[in-house]
């Protein structure tokens, strides 16, 4: 029985050795196999970097450039006038706005049609009576439109208590370039009564996109070939086009636009 006893110390000596040798072993595999994992991620991570890259690679400019416009599109503005003068681009039909300069002056225009348009503005200094503050009221006709040259015509008139007769005028406008950018020649001949004016009145007129919503716009009138004084300024657009505000010299002012599609 004691020799028995004896038969089994050798073999649980054995045992204990085999379970401390095992376990040393698996640790050391166990860092392998970490470092085994991380090295695989890092390799999916570089293949697809290097996927995204040839993807973008692949991608022509003009497709970019219209994904990001597709993003975080171009406003499209409601540019029918300058700051003074009309352009010779129409109003929708039932669209209008109304615009303030300087908080003393008040404007607005709305499309009769496709092609036709009516404005009107006055002036509201405070303390003043109605028949002292100066009345505007003009009409804009479309005579030829393309996408890169628009001509209209109309008529405006002034009126106030201190004139002797009302101020009218006959004018023409033409209007070259895009949305982007855009000269607009305005040409006037005016006439108080049966009274002509011995010259025309020009304004030289410009406008050009600074970033999605912001235009330089600028008008420089002329008389008697000679310039007189000039209006310039930034106009920031809303994001449907409808609103801007202008700040400039030497002037300040904001339009909302209402109706259309």
């Amino acid at each position: 029985m004691r020799n028995s006893k004896i038969s089994y110390l050798p073999l649980a000596a054995l045992l204990v050795v085999v379970l401390v040798v095992a376990r040393a072993s698996a640790q050391q595999q166990l860092p392998a196999a970490a470092d085994s994992l991380t090295e695989s991620a890092r390799k999916e991570t570089d293949v697809s970097q290097d996927l995204h890259r040839v993807l973008v690679d692949s991608l022509s400019p003009r497709v970019l450039a219209r994904l990001v416009e597709s993003i975080n599109p171009v406003v499209v503005p409601n540019n029918t006038r300058l700051t003074l003068t009309p352009t010779a681009r129409s109003l929708k039909p039932g669209s209008g706005y109304v615009e303030n300069m300087l908080l003393f002056f008040w404007s607005a225009g709305y499309g009769v049609s496709d092609r036709h348009a009516i404005l009107g503005g006055a002036s509201l200094f405070p303390g003043t009576a109605l028949d002292k503050q100066l009345l505007y009221f003009g009409t804009k006709s479309s005579i030829y439109r393309s996408e890169s040259v628009q001509l209209a015509a109309g008529l405006m008139t002034l009126d106030q208590k201190h004139f002797d007769d009302r101020l009218s005028a006959l004018y023409g406008v033409a209007t070259l370039g895009d949305s982007d950018a855009a000269l607009s020649l305005f040409v006037a001949y005016g006439f108080e009564g049966s009274d002509m004016a011995d010259h025309p009145i020009a304004v030289l007129g410009g406008e050009k996109r600074l970033g999605r919503r912001t235009y330089f716009v600028g008008e420089l009138p002329f008389y008697r070939n000679k310039p007189r004084f000039s209006f310039l300024g930034l106009r920031r657009y809303s994001e449907n086009g409808d609103s801007h505000w202008d700040l400039g010299y030497p002037y300040l002012s904001y339009s909302f636009g209402f109706g259309g599609d």
